[in-house]
């Protein structure tokens, strides 16, 4: 049975509750997840088991993604060697830039272009 509690924060416990993660994950537009434990969930397996269901999760994705036929590299959507150096200066050049929890350079936009040829 799962229970579920509301407070700041949705709160699922119980046997299955680890299922639920994507359905939250979801709804509430997340992209990424940042799991805070301690070593004891860690050596009872319990932070796997969470694991393993987010990249269930993410491999659904893929595979809608493949199915769809949806393109996966850049060069699918008519990108060439050429383009990239221009993609990474506007990307570089973008107002949002500064606010990446990451730093990057131009080069490190281009690196990530390149990858995706």
């Amino acid at each position: 049975m799962v229970y579920r509690m509301i407070f700041n924060q949705t709160a699922y416990f119980g046997r299955g509750a680890i299922k639920e993660i994507p359905t939250e994950a979801k709804a509430r537009g997340f992209t990424k997840a940042f799991i805070v434990t301690d070593p004891v969930l860690v050596e009872n397996g319990t932070v796997k088991k969470v694991t393993d269901v987010l990249d269930e999760a993410v491999q659904a994705v893929a595979q809608l993604t493949r199915d769809l036929g949806n393109p996966t590299t850049i060069s699918e959507v008519g990108a060439t060697e050429e383009d990239l150096e221009p993609l990474a200066a506007d990307a570089f050049a973008d107002v949002c830039t500064p606010g990446n929890p990451r730093k990057a350079t131009q080069e490190d936009i281009l690196e990530i272009y390149r990858s995706l040829m």
